[in-house]
């Protein structure tokens, strides 16, 4: 039996990584306050954009209680904004990887198609499907949510 392929894809749950190479959680030491900062934000997006398949946060309790230092991030309602950019900026770089285009589509994108359709360029175009996906062919980034 051969290992798996540390370069293959992977899928973990309902997330599918690029890889199989995760950065395992550490505690940084970069959430004074304990709350998420831009230091903390760039630590994560570094192996990201480095091609990572997997970034993971440690050291998010749910109360002060839990914490082991007095400065790791706990949950309360002035931590969500942090860790939802976080979150977003992370999962925005894998979308992003999962496009063709190597980017994230924008209502400039959809406009110049609509622009296109009412243009006489257009005029012999009817009763079809115009797909502004930047050539993606499969959710980029998939939820487990089968498409409609």
């Amino acid at each position: 039996m051969h290992p798996p392929d540390v370069l293959a894809p992977a899928r973990l749950g309902p997330v599918e990584l690029r890889n199989r190479i995760i950065k395992a959680a550490t505690f940084e030491g970069m959430t004074p306050r304990a709350l998420v900062t831009d230091g903390l934000v760039d630590f994560h997006l570094r192996p990201a954009r480095g091609g990572v398949g997997m970034t993971t946060v440690a050291y998010c309790a749910v109360s002060p209680e839990g914490r082991t230092d007095r400065h790791q991030i706990w949950m309360r309602p002035e931590a969500v904004p942090g860790l939802r950019r976080l979150t977003d900026d992370t999962l925005r770089r894998q979308m992003e990887r999962a496009t063709p285009l190597g980017r994230i589509g924008d209502p400039a994108d959809v406009a110049a198609a609509v622009v296109f359709l009412a243009s006489p360029a257009g005029g012999y175009i009817t009763g079809k499907i115009i797909e502004v996906d930047g050539g993606i062919d499969r959710p980029n980034l998939d939820l487990g949510i089968p498409d409609l």
